[in-house]
């Protein structure tokens, strides 16, 4: 657990908020934002020389296409760089894997960088539905209390506490009420 406060914290330190921006991606980012994944994934393959924002387009667009394997391969090749959007990709990536620990720690990647984050490719993908995803995960681990944190985070007016009866139905339905959007 300390290890992993020492990681976030120096990704934390090394992370702008920025979204990368090169301009040799605009055709390849166009067509994942039509759909067109398999196309974007190949625009994005050419132009794999030119950094890390074209792993981010590969994971991205082979998350899309449900392959969560090959998106995980591709967004573990930017860790430690500054691209907010491959920590978001990875957030997605860990939950389909039910790597509930590491959705919670990428979540945390992202929204200390970017508290109010919006994945500018896909404005579904945003600062609740990372927490929501964490909440989701913070719930299949056991932690009602880091749970109800995130639901609020979602949901400010959700009062309810851990200590309340029935706390566990009562958060599965709030949870189920709020649903997965973006991610």
């Amino acid at each position: 657990m300390k290890t992993t406060r020492i990681i976030l914290s120096a990704l934390i330190l090394i992370l702008p908020a920025c979204d990368g921006g090169n301009g040799a991606f605009d055709t390849a980012w166009s067509l994942f934002e039509s759909g067109k994944y398999q196309e974007a994934k190949t625009e994005f393959e050419a132009h794999i020389s030119d950094g890390s924002e074209a792993y981010v387009g590969l994971g991205w667009s082979s998350l899309r296409m449900d392959s969560i394997s090959a998106a995980d391969g591709y967004f573990a090749q930017i860790i430690g760089d500054t691209l907010i959007d491959g920590y978001a990709g990875l957030v997605a990536v860990k939950w389909a894997q039910r790597d509930y620990a590491n959705t919670i720690l990428f979540g945390d990647v992202v929204l200390l960088a970017q508290f109010d984050y919006i994945f500018s490719h896909d404005v579904t993908v945003n600062n609740q539905d990372i927490a929501l995803h964490q909440a989701f995960a913070y719930y299949a681990l056991g932690n009602l209390s880091g749970c109800i944190s995130k639901i609020r985070q979602v949901d400010p007016d959700f009062s309810n506490g851990v200590n309340d009866p029935g706390i566990e139905d009562i958060i599965l339905a709030k949870l189920t009420s709020l649903g997965l959007n973006g991610l």
